[in-house]
């Protein structure tokens, strides 16, 4: 039973599972290139990039504890079936300014 009492159909909470899993591949990736900035942006002139990218980090890993718990509830299988599942791309190993940094994180 949910919040407003009414059942939930097993189709329904197969769909919500897929939508957590996805947002939590995609929290994954994005708390790993938020980390990745951090470390590119620590010289001088750049602090303000520093903490932003910090602040955003720790947020995204506050909305990972958060999936993960509700996931969880629904019996999550783990995330062998999160791989490629995020609606982003991680960055290519390569030298990017912090604009193609942030602009690579768009929704694919």
């Amino acid at each position: 039973m949910n919040a407003v009492a009414k059942p939930v159909q097993p189709a329904s909470l197969s769909q919500i599972e897929a939508d957590l899993s996805r947002h939590l591949a995609s929290f994954y990736l994005l708390s790993s290139q938020y980390q990745k900035h951090e470390w590119l942006s620590e010289k001088p002139g750049t602090r303000e990039f520093y903490r932003c990218f910090q602040q955003n980090r720790k947020n995204v890993e506050e909305g990972i504890a958060s999936l993960s718990r509700r996931l969880s509830l629904l019996n999550h299988l783990g995330e062998e079936r999160s791989d490629n599942a995020a609606y982003f791309f991680e960055e290519k190993e390569s030298r990017l300014s912090l604009r193609e940094m942030i602009e690579s994180q768009t929704v694919v």
